[in-house]
């Protein structure tokens, strides 16, 4: 059975078992969170006997290679693996784009229950639903049983946290489950720990604890079913009191509150804090050394370096978000994957100067640009892919 190994040391002597029926030992299961394009790596992971392997994989031919190898008893992929009912394509010039849609039933389904996923056929997952589609054929040609899920579903059953809230979180949440292996100690990606969770899936698949949401035909979603939900709302519990202590090392000053209400005030003062930012962190970061700016400010975390970088890169992007949406009509942004960016060269090793160069002269037009914004204009939003949610200029100022 599978165990939730407290992580806490002052709950060390409490252990409480997700579902007594499940013979997690026997199985063999590998869980994939794929990716909508070869030049991209997908996470890969192997559970066997408790123990998880993780790594990450770019072409279609190695991930088939390295999943055979294993004759897994189930493989769990993170894409959607069907086309919602009358499509026949997945780009928009299929002639039933307008009246199939580009959700399936599974998608609906598993919104109204609260749990948000990207419809399989919107511009940005085309390309990796036609991969998943492909993908899933040839594991079945060669005589693999191949399920659909959804880590982010499976992680809100499971009590875990998204991805999107903390790597950190969800790792360590992913530990009270008991398993073992390589990721408890080294630093994996993203990607790698949803594979993780994939593969959690197929395993509670394979020992019928499990709901397929959906329609069989169209395709279905696979997400765990835990009969015992005392056990389910501990697990939650144990893993808030996790999340914020992680929380309050990784955000010092708290999480940003967005009032409910947003008045002039809100936005004055927000636009005071983005005038004020560059020359505040020059002055927190102008006499350290080196040596200093290797230093990580917790466990795990990036450097000093990194987190300086990282602030161009992100207020960047939050900068082009604001004009997109200013634009165009509720345009869709593009995220990006935080944790990759801050392993390349330029934000890595990189000297900060000209991090700090960039911040000053695009906090300048960017509280020249807000000043000048009408209350129209601070109605304007833009939609996050991730969440699904509409975001107002406003609110996206703090």
């Amino acid at each position: 059975m599978l165990i939730l190994a407290h992580l806490n040391p002052q709950m060390e002597s409490q252990r409480l078992a997700i579902n007594d029926t499940i013979s997690a030992s026997k199985h063999i299961v590998v869980g994939i969170d794929l990716t909508g394009s070869e030049k991209r790596a997908s996470g890969w992971a192997l559970y066997q006997n408790f123990q998880v392997f993780t790594t990450r994989i770019k072409t279609d031919q190695e991930i088939i290679a390295q999943t055979v190898q294993q004759h897994p008893d189930v493989i769990a992929i993170d894409a959607p693996l069907t086309l919602p009912f009358g499509r026949i394509s997945v780009f928009d010039d299929d002639p039933g784009r307008q009246e199939f849609g580009i959700t399936r039933l599974c998608e609906r389904l598993l919104l109204k229950r609260g749990i948000r996923s990207y419809p399989p056929l919107i511009k940005s997952m085309q390309r990796l639903t036609l991969r998943g589609k492909l993908l899933a054929k040839e594991f079945n040609q060669l005589g693999y049983r191949v399920i659909e899920t959804f880590p982010g579903g499976c992680q809100d059953i499971l009590g875990l946290t998204r991805k999107q809230k903390g790597l950190d979180e969800l790792i360590a949440g992913i530990a009270l489950l008991g398993l073992k292996g390589a990721y408890l100690t080294t630093k994996i990606s993203h990607d790698e720990a949803d594979a993780i969770t994939a593969a959690l899936a197929g395993l509670f698949f394979l020992d019928g604890q499990y709901e397929a949401i959906g329609d069989l035909e169209e395709g279905q979603i696979i997400l765990p079913k835990l009969h015992d939900q005392t056990i389910v709302r501990s697990a939650i519990q144990i893993n808030l009191s996790m999340e914020n202590g992680i929380d309050k090392q990784r955000y010092p000053i708290g999480r940003f509150q967005k009032p409910n209400i947003i008045g002039q005030q809100h936005i004055q003062q927000w636009i005071k804090t983005i005038k004020e930012f560059p020359g505040k962190l020059n002055d927190e970061v102008s006499h350290l050394t080196e040596q200093d700016l290797e230093k990580q400010y917790r466990r795990n975390g990036w450097t000093i370096r990194q987190v300086v970088n990282h602030c161009a890169d992100s207020h960047m992007n939050s900068f082009i978000r604001f004009k997109l949406a200013l634009t165009e009509d509720e345009p869709t942004i593009k995220p990006y994957h935080e944790d990759l960016w801050a392993e390349l060269p330029d934000t890595k090793i990189y000297p900060i100067a000209s991090s700090l160069k960039i911040l000053e002269g695009l906090h300048d037009r960017w509280v020249f640009m807000a000043e000048g914004l009408s209350e129209e204009d601070l109605q304007r939003k833009f939609r996050h892919p991730e969440t699904n949610d509409l975001i107002s200029l406003a609110a996206n100022i703090g």
